[in-house]
């Protein structure tokens, strides 16, 4: 699980929630595959009311242990 803050710079700075959920699944004991999906929230951007942005981000990944 992620919780976390975000900034948005622009004309105008923002700030914004971000959430998300991934995981990990060990292939071996050296290897490593894992996802996660992350949503950023910023509402009323430019203090225009109803001005939201929204953004989705999915990483996947794999790691290998030395």
């Amino acid at each position: 699980m992620t919780v976390g803050y975000a900034y948005l710079d622009a004309d105008d700075s923002e700030n914004g929630l971000v959430y998300g959920i991934g995981g990990d699944f060990k292939v071996t004991e050296r290897f490593v595959l894992g996802a996660e999906y992350t949503r950023h929230d910023f509402d009323d951007v430019g203090n225009v009311s109803g001005l939201d942005l929204k953004a989705d981000t999915v990483q996947v990944r794999a790691s290998f242990r030395f």
